[in-house]
């Protein structure tokens, strides 16, 4: 059975030199999931040919999907490039737990 790769690289705005620890995760019949290195980089193989849906995920930023083809025993590149998250205060989806004192310790 023939098999391909896909590989590539994941940048986003504050590190255009690579993103550390982005969750790379590939679909065609199941998941695979690769995590990305110092430099940014990761990579699947022995993968058959297909189309294939990836997803990129890093805490702070949006996800970002993508649709790859594999011909054969190709040989996919990809550059990935995620958007950071913008926290805007008490509008933000942290700021929903808020800790309040009972009113016996307002004072």
């Amino acid at each position: 059975m023939p098999t391909g790769t896909i590989s590539g690289h994941v940048a986003a705005g504050v590190a255009p030199n690579g993103l550390q620890n982005a969750v790379v995760m590939i679909r065609a019949d199941f998941w695979k999931t690769d995590t990305t290195d110092s430099l940014g980089r990761f990579a699947f193989s022995r993968l058959s040919a297909g189309k294939y849906e990836m997803v990129v995920r890093h805490i702070g930023f949006h996800p970002t999907r993508d649709s790859i083809t594999i011909a054969g025993t190709s040989g996919v590149r990809v550059e990935a490039t995620i958007e950071a998250e913008v926290y805007d205060g008490a509008c933000s989806g942290y700021a929903a737990l808020r800790v309040r004192k009972p009113w016996w310790k307002l004072w």
